[in-house]
């Protein structure tokens, strides 16, 4: 049962209740009240008020912003510089954390501490380039506010925790009764470069809150990076040819049908017939061959390619793309070429898609 103290008359204080800074009345189970005198008293909380399920807890949901622009369903170019933001909210029970509630001129003063921790679990391929902003309100905090730990890999291993105390920051007039009634939000901003090794993959950035009250929502973001794989072969003539993988093909990628943007380096398909591209973000591309193999007659067609994001547990989509020979005597020859095959619906490249998910 918390004690809360109030200086003021007890006839005062006898039908009150602090609940997330302001004094509500009680309508039902008044609270017992002692005290040696008529100005200092202490206010015993009955056990059915110390909780109420409706009050608004510290949350957590992670949200990615590029160029200004928040990214969910679209795509982040590796080397882009992606703006992470971490919001959650002061408790409207943050009163029933404090020792003390003491009523002064103008406000109240509390004792005791309220650790509110943010923690941010990121992978190898994001660089941070500078610590992070945090806000309360949408007021920037000074550094001297809250504590910042870079590289905290105790119990919960993350890349960084900030920890900032409710209760401090309210003795500084920094978070107020209004901010408390509204549940305010408190976020935590940077920015890092997102820069993966790997041509394929999933890229998780994780975040939580800790606070007095043990649950939490872990909020998730993934940048999800597919690889194509093209394999040129011949059109078969007839049913049981074996099937001939062509090495010497060459390929580029174009981000517009007027091939003004190539995307990536051109490709080559190798002793195999395979050539790949990868981290390429998601959207529409062209593919076009710029070299058929020898003895091969080169398309001239744009192949248009999408990808969605669906693929196969590997991040690879597999393509075939099939060449008809050269004709051996004159005339105008023709291209047989083919996207083929339904892993791709209409295309298949590397794309980074951006997912998100809550894990209770």
């Amino acid at each position: 049962m918390k004690r809360m103290k109030y200086t003021a008359p007890c006839s005062m204080l006898a039908a009150f209740l602090v609940l997330g800074g302001p004094i509500v009345a009680l309508a039902n189970d008044e609270p017992d009240v002692t005290g040696s005198d008529s100005s200092s008293v202490t206010v015993v909380i009955p056990p059915a008020q110390e909780k109420d399920p409706k009050e608004s807890k510290p949350g957590m949901d992670k949200t990615m912003w590029v160029e200004g622009k928040e990214v969910s369903n679209n795509a982040v170019k590796p080397g882009a510089t992606v703006n992470f933001k971490l919001e959650s909210n002061i408790p409207q029970g943050l009163f029933k954390h404090a020792d003390e509630v003491i009523e002064k001129e103008g406000g109240y003063t509390v004792t005791g501490s309220y650790t509110l921790t943010f923690h941010d679990k990121m992978s190898d391929a994001y660089e941070m380039s500078e610590a992070p902003v945090v806000k309360i309100n949408g007021v920037t905090l000074a550094s001297e506010k809250y504590t910042y730990v870079n590289g905290d890999e105790e119990e919960t291993p993350c890349k960084f925790h900030v920890s900032l105390d409710l209760l401090a920051l309210y003795n500084d007039g920094v978070i107020t009764d209004e901010m408390i009634e509204n549940a305010a939000p408190i976020t935590v901003e940077y920015d890092a470069k997102f820069n993966p090794a790997d041509t394929k993959g999933s890229f998780t950035n994780e975040a939580w809150v800790d606070g007095t009250d043990p649950d939490s929502t872990r909020d998730v973001v993934e940048a999800d990076l597919y690889e194509l794989a093209i394999t040129k072969i011949k059109t078969p003539e007839k049913e049981d040819e074996p099937r001939i993988t062509l090495s010497g093909a060459e390929f580029k990628l174009w981000k517009d049908e007027a091939k003004t943007e190539q995307v990536g380096e051109e490709v080559t398909t190798d002793e195999d017939g395979i050539a790949r591209f990868g981290q390429l973000p998601a959207g529409t591309y062209y593919l076009e061959e710029t070299k058929a193999p020898a003895n091969y007659i080169r398309s001239t067609k744009l192949v248009e390619i999408t990808i969605n994001g669906d693929a196969d547990v590997d991040f690879v989509i597999s393509q075939d793309v099939n060449n008809s020979p050269a004709p051996h005597t004159g005339g105008a020859g023709t291209t047989l070429f083919t996207m083929a095959g339904g892993a791709l619906l209409a295309a298949g490249m590397i794309m980074v898609s951006v997912k998100k998910r809550k894990l209770n």
